[in-house]
């Protein structure tokens, strides 16, 4: 086995939100691997500095990786239907934003970029105005929020942003395809046997937690006071994958392909986040 020194069991990254609570909620491997919460732009960071052995990582990170990392199967996520993963709060409605300044959350890299693709291709607004999302929200156009901020900005909107608008479904309109956003990945000189062991506790997790998901949603909605119902989290889980198969590997090409073009020629949102 092959672990940075003073590592004991390998570190598993995973992400807080509703969403992603398939991946580990049914977990039955606390004692052979330590689990680390973070969003997933930290998890990105954590990786790259080895401080991971495995992680659920935006899709665009996990690219950038493959030296020393390798997909977990096709394990990942991806939104298929409506679902307010990501989600743009605007002040506008999205044509008429211009060159309105757009604040971005550090912990959603994939939805950021697909933020970008879609108001320069989709909605034809020159240069988008990406900027950090700072405490002071009320000079901002627009906001992007993830996670389970996204789920609240889409339930109950509120001033000024009066215009939520699911990225998820934004993507989906323009090019019919699902938006891929995270990938599971694991250090490639990990034992194949420690990499069998987590995709397996991955796999069977999503498994069980989609047999019966009510109790543990109610969990998390109760514990994070968010304003959705149970009921609609659950359809929500359903509008997922959380495998990528071939749709969700060309989506996530196209939006790599397009991305990459589109920083030829714009600023880069990761120079802009520092």
């Amino acid at each position: 086995m092959e672990l940075p020194k003073g590592r004991i069991r390998p570190r598993v990254g995973r992400l807080p939100y509703l969403f992603a609570l398939p991946f580990t909620a049914h977990w039955e491997g606390a004692d052979r691997f330590e689990l680390i919460t973070a969003p997933p732009r930290q998890l990105g960071h954590l990786t790259r500095h080895d401080e991971l052995d495995a992680a659920c990582v935006p899709v665009l990170e996990a690219r950038s990786l493959s030296r020393r990392y390798e997909p977990l199967g096709n394990l990942g996520f991806a939104a298929v239907g409506p679902v307010p993963v990501a989600v743009l709060a605007a002040r506008l409605e999205i044509e008429l934003l211009g060159s309105a300044a757009v604040g971005v959350s550090d912990q959603g890299a994939t939805a950021v970029a697909a933020l970008e693709v879609l108001l320069s291709h989709a909605y034809r607004v020159r240069e988008p105005n990406i900027v950090p999302l700072s405490p002071d929200r009320f000079d901002l156009g627009a906001v992007l929020l993830v996670g389970d901020d996204a789920i609240e900005a889409s339930r109950s909107p509120s001033a000024p942003f009066v215009h939520p608008y699911d990225l998820a479904g934004e993507w989906r309109n323009w090019t019919g395809g699902p938006l891929p956003l995270c990938r599971w990945i694991v250090r490639k000189s990990l034992p194949d046997e420690q990499k069998e062991e987590l995709e397996a506790l991955v796999r069977r997790s999503v498994t069980e937690v989609l047999k019966n998901p009510g109790p543990l949603l109610e969990s998390h909605i109760v514990e994070h006071g968010l304003s959705c119902s149970v009921l609609d989290a659950e359809a929500w889980l359903r509008s997922c994958t959380y495998e990528l198969g071939p749709a969700e590997e060309r989506a996530g090409q196209h939006l790599y392909e397009l991305h990459r073009e589109l920083h030829r020629k714009v600023t880069s949102w990761r120079d802009l986040l520092g």
